[in-house]
């Protein structure tokens, strides 16, 4: 899923971490399924709809050969609009697919942003209160075991100062009919509860989504992929994305996920998981659609193009952009992004990592500069530095990039 390991507040400091080590610690979900086949090692990889200059070419283009991915693709935002989009290598290294501008890429936790802005649409109608007692919203029970009285709200659960935390083991469970009281089971074991009361400590929590996602089904009365879709997605023009992997259409267009195999040296393919946990991860998209998510919150909450109709109030966003509990951690969480520092630049943004897919998104909140990149490899699960770094470093030389 969606892990992080500690480690220094920048990511120049990947030289002993996987971007996530930038953050926060954690270990997160993942999809443990089993190799189907191998092919081509990452110097094999070919470049594909480019409409991108040759230093994001080449750049990129080192990118897959150093993190050892299969494929990438990248789109870069300047002032708020999208500046450059391209795509490099391979989507599926078994079949030759080539990653191109309409591939669909396992986003992981770059679904944290887009449920965080599905919330703050509800806050906005006026239907859910930041700081309702989710407890008595939810349809199962709901509290801290050795702290019942204490409150856990929306605003706690997105940004992970709910004190719930993660099972590894559990988030991987691959979704099924027999799961679907997984999340009600989960919350309600003191185990998956640090001893501290809600809104004492900032601790990343993948299952805090989770909750997340039963909640706006349960307050907008409709499947939450549904409610997703029609809140922030189509308003926003993000055509492909889709919340499971069986979704995606037409289904070709899907990247497959790899691990990169060092002592055969070439990649092992592996098989999609969707997760009985779903919010927290498994968004697939484009890197046009999630620069387009970008682009909104670049802009104020209004839409990528001009004509485009606008997804959240700019106090929304603003209220997503700030500091959400400072006094816990500095002010590096928000709502759904958190603070990152690239090379001195301060930027916010939230990466993915699972089993075979390894993205982040970056955005700076002054010039409104951004980027997103999307890649089916394992660099930032691989415990390998110099694999993840290449990606962190990647997508942060790429904000504002003009190609």
């Amino acid at each position: 899923m969606i892990g992080r390991r500690a480690a220094a507040a920048s990511l120049a400091g990947l030289a002993v971490a996987a971007w996530s080590a930038a953050c926060r610690s954690g270990r997160r979900e993942g999809g443990d399924a089993a190799p189907d086949g191998s092919a081509v090692a990452p110097g094999d990889a070919t470049r594909s709809a480019l409409d991108a200059g040759p230093r994001l070419s080449e750049r990129a283009r080192a990118a897959t050969e150093v993190a050892k991915v299969p494929g990438i693709a990248v789109a870069t935002l300047r002032a708020g609009a999208v500046a450059t989009t391209a795509a490099f290598g391979l989507a599926d290294v078994e079949g030759g697919v080539p990653v191109t501008a309409a591939t669909v890429f396992e986003a992981a936790s770059l679904a944290k942003p887009v449920v965080a802005a599905a919330v703050l649409k509800l806050v906005e109608t006026g239907a859910l209160s930041l700081d309702a007692d989710v407890g008595k919203l939810l349809p199962f029970p709901f509290a801290h075991p050795r702290h019942p009285r204490a409150r856990v709200t929306p605003r706690m659960l997105l940004a992970h100062a709910s004190s719930l935390k993660d099972d590894v083991a559990l988030l991987k469970t691959p979704a099924s009919p027999a799961q679907a009281d997984l999340l009600a089971r989960y919350v309600a074991s003191p185990a998956h509860w640090y001893d501290e009361p809600p809104a004492t400590r900032v601790a990343y929590a993948n299952a805090g989504y989770a909750v997340l996602g039963a909640l706006l089904e349960r307050v907008a009365r409709r499947p939450f992929d549904a409610y997703v879709r029609d809140a922030v997605l189509s308003p926003l023009g993000m055509g492909s994305a889709r919340w499971r992997a069986v979704d995606v259409a037409p289904p070709w267009t899907l990247a497959r996920p790899h691990r990169w195999s060092a002592a055969r040296g070439a990649f092992d393919r592996l098989a999609p998981v969707d997760h009985a946990l779903a919010a927290p991860v498994d968004l697939r998209a484009t890197a046009a659609d999630l620069a387009a998510f970008l682009a909104m919150l670049a802009r104020g909450g209004r839409g990528p193009t001009p004509a485009a109709a606008a997804c959240l109030a700019p106090a929304t966003v603003a209220l997503m952009l700030a500091p959400a509990y400072p006094a816990l951690d500095g002010g590096t969480q928000r709502l759904g992004l958190y603070a990152i520092t690239i090379d001195g630049r301060k930027l916010l943004g939230h990466e993915g990592e699972d089993e075979g897919a390894s993205t982040a998104m970056v955005m700076d909140p002054t010039t409104r500069d951004a980027a997103v990149v999307l890649s089916n490899g394992d660099a930032f699960t691989s415990d390998d530095p110099v694999r993840a770094r290449a990606i962190a470093a990647f997508v942060g030389s790429s904000v504002g990039d003009p190609g």
